[in-house]
């Protein structure tokens, strides 16, 4: 069946952005790795907070009060309760940023508000205790939406309107050209006018071409029982609420899941770095004791007991505004990620944004905040070098390699490999050059660029010559001077460590390269294969361009392949790849 638009991710946006399109007639395919309303990206937890006295930048005020509107629309139109307004109260000092910029934006739009000093706080709710000198601005229309009941509305509206949903079938690759797009899954190939990419924390993959300044990161929601019991805490006698301290933004939600279902708190933008392969899903004893401490401060009795405690991934931006827009390189493909933790209020406009951008590739509502090529996304990155307390050993895989170059054939030389248009003769070339220079980079002492891998240039003797190659190299990064300052190779310094992991990359990713197109098995040292791993993910956000020197298009694997899998996918290449 040919399709109109393709959406990759069906979590918060993807789903909205599918029933969107469904509603407008269009032919949808949607794709999601998880199931339905998973728990293992940024669209759950029970609740979000929504509201319009926007402290992040009075210019979301247009689209919130859109999503306002939607919101009441998707109810009518799912048959279920998602929103709810309980008040919202953002209390600080005056001048705290989530105070005078939520004033800012209520005096800006003329939204209705009030606002409120301490006494009058701690006489409405009782159960708040702000401090003598700090106010807040009180909003009715606040309240919270429904992240998991959601999801699920925008996909059963999405599937009564003709979509097509594929869960647990991630994309691997898309392609765009003139003709349209292509992803490609693990089952199969499809093909579209148009390609909706709404992923989530998996942004620093799919979108690794446009060299984004993402940042994933771990956070970690509370559910605490009070002392006393949930009652002075519910919805009638209890807002949602946001603190802003001087390095801290606090904010919690009043008791909506039962005399059993405790209060939910959580820190706004107190997070890790991570990435969906490496997050911490364990809460641990000191980050309860942390939150603990601060909650009592404000609201006593609140954190009395730890209920239960869940992760989730915000995915940020340098100034922590979205990105929606067309793919500036691929007027087919539109892109919406970095919602940096306040974006699910949004879910519904989101959709409609991106119903307009794929259909028509234009939108009336304004979104030139949410512009990727704006300054905050293109400043200069910084520097990529490997945090590394101990130097990596080269010699496991260099024996691997090594290993691998004894049962290379004769008859399998002009055998094709993964490597494009590169033959298994000119893989070794490759490596036999690569070996000299990066041995020279160890010892400080530059080689000149080797040439292209070239099959007529393989010397006669490469079945000795490679085995000592790859033993003297892992030798010489054996020596603390090689990873002590700068090195040189190929004609630019960079610091040692970098060059070392470069160096491991190159000789393992090219290993398996020579493995594959002569039919051998290959094993990774695991070590190796996760240092490189992170390299390229972390160059593929922080230096795109170093990355798509070295790489081709990312070729995306499930998250939970073996690291060696997902190592090649960042390198341009299908683990599955056969001559």
């Amino acid at each position: 069946m040919p399709y109109d638009v393709i959406v990759i991710g069906l979590g918060g946006m993807g789903s909205a952005a599918a029933a969107h399109l469904a509603g407008r007639g269009a032919r949808v395919l949607g794709l999601e790795r998880f199931g339905p309303a998973h728990a293992l990206g940024s669209s759950h937890g029970g609740s979000r907070i929504i509201r319009q006295a926007y402290f992040e930048d009075p210019a979301y005020v247009p689209l919130l009060r859109r999503a306002y509107e939607l919101w009441e629309q998707l109810e009518v139109d799912s048959g279920r309760g998602l929103m709810t307004q309980t008040g919202g109260l953002y209390l600080g000092r005056p001048e705290s940023p989530t105070v005078a910029g939520s004033l800012s934006a209520a005096q800006e739009w003329d939204l209705p508000h009030e606002v409120l000093d301490a006494a009058e706080i701690r006489r409405r709710f009782p159960t708040m205790a702000p401090a003598d000198d700090e106010v807040g601005l009180y909003e009715e229309i606040a309240g919270f939406v429904r992240p998991e009941e959601t999801v699920t509305a925008h996909l059963e509206l999405a599937g009564r309107r003709g979509a097509e949903l594929r869960f647990a079938e991630p994309a691997l690759a898309w392609t765009a050209d003139g003709g349209g797009v292509r992803v490609t899954t693990a089952s199969s190939t499809y093909a579209a006018d148009h390609l909706v990419i709404c992923p989530g924390a998996w942004a620093p993959e799919l979108l690794a071409d446009l060299g984004l300044p993402l940042t994933v990161e771990r956070q970690v929601m509370y559910w605490f029982q009070p002392d006393g019991g949930v009652a002075p805490f519910v919805p009638d006698r209890q807002p949602i609420w946001i603190h802003g301290g001087p390095e801290l933004q606090l904010y919690g939600f009043p008791a909506i899941d039962g005399q059993s279902g405790g209060v939910k708190a959580a820190f706004f933008r107190r997070g890790e770095v991570c990435t969906p392969e490496t997050i911490d899903r364990e809460v641990h004893p000191e980050e309860v004791e942390f939150i603990a401490a601060h909650l009592r401060a404000l609201l006593p009795t609140m954190p009395n007991r730890l209920l239960s405690a869940v992760t989730c991934m915000y995915t940020t931006t340098p100034d922590h505004h979205f990105v929606i827009a067309g793919h500036p390189q691929h007027a087919q493909v539109t892109v919406a990620c970095g919602f940096s933790g306040h974006g699910f209020k949004f879910v519904p406009v989101v959709g409609e944004i991106l119903a307009d951008l794929a259909l028509s590739g234009a939108t009336d509502h304004p979104i030139a905040l949410f512009d990727p090529g704006r300054p905050a996304m293109t400043r200069p990155r910084r520097k990529v070098v490997p945090d590394m307390t101990m130097p990596l050993d080269l010699a496991p895989q260099a024996a691997e390699v090594a290993r691998v170059v004894a049962g290379v054939r004769d008859d399998q030389l002009a055998d094709p490999t993964p490597c494009a248009d590169t033959s298994v003769a000119a893989l070794l070339h490759h490596l036999v050059t690569l070996t000299v220079a990066f041995r020279g980079a160890a010892e400080k002492e530059p080689q000149a660029p080797g040439p292209y891998p070239d099959a007529d240039q393989l010397p006669p003797d490469w079945r000795q010559r490679l085995p000592r190659q790859l033993d003297a190299l892992a030798a010489a990064w054996r020596e603390p001077s090689a990873w002590e300052g700068s090195t040189e190779i190929a004609g630019m310094t960079m610091p040692g460590p970098t060059v070392a992991v470069v160096a491991l990359n190159e000789v393992l990713v090219h290993g398996w390269d020579v493995a594959a197109g002569t039919g051998q098995e290959y094993l990774a040292d695991q070590a190796s294969a996760q240092a490189c791993l992170d390299f390229a993910v972390e160059i593929a956000a922080s230096a795109p361009e170093m990355r798509n020197g070295m790489y081709g298009p990312v070729v995306l694997v499930p998250s939970d392949a073996p690291v060696l899998d997902r190592l090649l996918g960042q390198t341009g290449r299908n683990p599955s790849w056969t001559p």
